[in-house]
């Protein structure tokens, strides 16, 4: 066992004095923190060690304050060594909402997934902890990951003069639109990757179905955000038919929604997801090359795919559409 983890066990016998302690690694994100299991007699609970993240452990725990008090299932915080970078959390079992969702559930588990969505974005985003704004810049910083890690180093493009100017024409147009929404709490990665199904682990969490996870990164953003990372998951695809009879379920359910048109609220949805899957295609090209997690690409084409059935619509996004189309995905 490494020297971290005989650490680990040493930091958790002080607070769960046993002689009947194990710990086992969870696999883990796309963050560098790691995951164990802690077994201790019949109680399970998940040690989060993000001590080579030397971050503050503040945003995880005000964040998940908030979700807690407005009624959202999320782990919660045992026991903690902010100094370390430690947290004892609640185990909220293996069962990723990814491995559970058939076609036979999907409407079910979507529209419940929608309704927490809506709960979420009532949170005061005034709150005494001063949540992040997604703003200009950080639309920018976020979206250049597109440019410099997927298409320089993943696709090795030597991008011209004009190719570059497009690409920040673009990302301006697409930061201009999206900080001019309606502007809400968002979760940032709500995806099925980040929803626990809970089902199996009742009634340790009464009523709730889905556990919430993976929230540190929250922000104050566009009304829209986390429904396309919900429906426009970049782990799983459904049919255009069913993402729009959710998208319309939304509409009907959120009083935010219900202040534009149904066309205004698709619009939002689609550069939302423009801008998030750029992002994503980003991310995905650093953690590949950067990290050696490999498994990332295999999320690239489905991400990619996202992109052009959006731009196909966007008539402002003539250029980038073809740029992407003769550049990009006919350069594979």
């Amino acid at each position: 066992m490494e020297q971290q983890e005989h650490a680990l066990i040493s930091w958790l016998k002080t607070i769960l004095p046993t002689n009947s302690l194990t710990v086992t690694p969870l696999s883990g994100d796309a963050s560098p923190r790691k995951y164990y299991r802690v077994q201790n007699h019949e109680t399970s609970y998940v040690l989060m060690d993000a001590h080579a993240e030397k971050e503050s452990l503040k945003p995880f725990l005000a964040i998940q304050n908030l979700l807690k008090n407005s009624g959202i299932c999320v782990p919660s915080c045992f026991a903690k060594d902010e100094a370390k970078g430690l947290l004892l959390l609640t185990d909220l079992g293996d069962h990723l909402l990814l491995d559970k969702l058939t076609n036979e559930n999907a409407d079910q588990s979507y529209t419940q997934l929608i309704d927490t969505i809506i709960k979420i974005q009532k949170i005061n985003i005034n709150a005494t902890y001063q949540i992040p704004k997604f703003d200009k810049e950080h639309i920018h910083f976020e979206t250049n990951l597109f440019k410099t890690w997927y298409l320089e180093k993943h696709k090795n493009l030597a991008l011209t003069p004009q190719e570059n100017q497009l690409i920040s024409d673009t990302i301006n147009f697409l930061a201009a639109y999206l900080v001019n929404l309606p502007q809400v709490f968002i979760h940032r990665d709500y995806h099925c990757r980040n929803i626990m199904c809970l089902e199996d682990i009742k009634p340790t969490f009464n009523e709730d179905k889905y556990g919430i996870i993976d929230f540190q990164d929250a922000m104050i953003g566009p009304f829209t955000y986390d429904l396309v990372s919900l429906l426009k998951d970049c782990y799983i695809q459904w049919p255009l038919k069913m993402q729009t009879a959710w998208l319309k379920y939304f509409y009907t359910k959120s009083p935010i929604a219900q202040t534009l048109s149904f066309a205004e609220v698709k619009q939002a949805f689609e550069l939302c997801g423009l801008q998030r899957h750029l992002k994503i295609l980003g991310i995905f090209a650093r953690l590949a090359l950067r990290d050696q997690k490999l498994q990332y690409l295999h999320n690239l084409p489905l991400t990619l795919n996202y992109i052009m059935i959006c731009l196909k619509d966007q008539t402002r996004l003539t250029d980038f559409y073809a740029f992407i189309l003769n550049r990009v995905q006919n350069n594979d």
